[in-house]
């Protein structure tokens, strides 16, 4: 065989393995922990996804409050039984693998959202990693957001704290004069699906 050739069939094998090898480890989720009990962003409900021991599915809180009879779900909707304004914030700490570093982290959520007339709704939303704030914008008109983080590999990162920061409004109303407003329409947007995805390297 042509020795250049092999020399790159070798390459792409060690390669392989490499990848192969970060990819056969598990991080560690710890320390799970929300805002605001009860409602939005459900540590309880968070769990490993079973076909990747690296990604976390971030749970979601469903049904009512039978106090305030309001729906406890990540969704900000000027409808019945539900708030205008929902905020949260997820904590969650990554532990790398012994002889591992996190190469990067991909967090994912799907924004739904909706209005009528001079309805409106709105957000705020980011994540911090280790103290570096990252603000997201969401999708105008509904969809998958992603935000990836990457890390360089000379200085290994074998933790992160995590934080989530969501806020979600909806309104149906405008003010025509600083007294003086008129209500018209409905609005809605929500969170669901939220999960973060960890890749390794293998430190150097």
């Amino acid at each position: 065989m042509n020795m250049k050739i092999w020399t790159q069939l070798t390459a792409i094998v060690m390669l392989t393995a490499i990848v192969s090898s970060a990819k056969a480890q598990s991080v560690s989720f710890e320390n799970i922990s929300d805002r605001v009990p009860g409602r939005n962003y459900n540590p309880a409900s968070t769990m490993v996804d079973s076909s990747n021991a690296n990604k976390l599915l971030i749970g979601i809180h469903s049904g009512y409050d039978l106090v305030t009879w309001t729906n406890t779900a990540f969704i900000a909707s000027t409808g019945g039984f539900h708030t205008r304004t929902a905020t949260d914030t997820f904590n969650v700490d990554i532990i790398a693998p012994a002889g591992y570093s996190i190469s990067r982290i991909i967090y994912k959520q799907t924004i739904a959202n909706g209005k009528t007339r001079i309805a409106s709704f709105s957000s705020n939303l980011s994540w911090t990693i280790d103290g570096v704030k990252r603000q997201l914008l969401a999708p105008a008109t509904g969809g998958v957001l992603t935000s990836i983080a990457t890390f360089s590999t000379e200085v290994p990162k074998t933790s992160a704290r995590v934080s989530l920061d969501s806020t979600l409004s909806a309104t149906d109303y405008k003010y025509i004069t600083p007294n003086r407003f008129v209500r018209e329409g409905s609005a809605y947007i929500s969170i669901s699906s939220p999960s973060l995805e960890v890749e390794l390297v293998a430190s150097p």
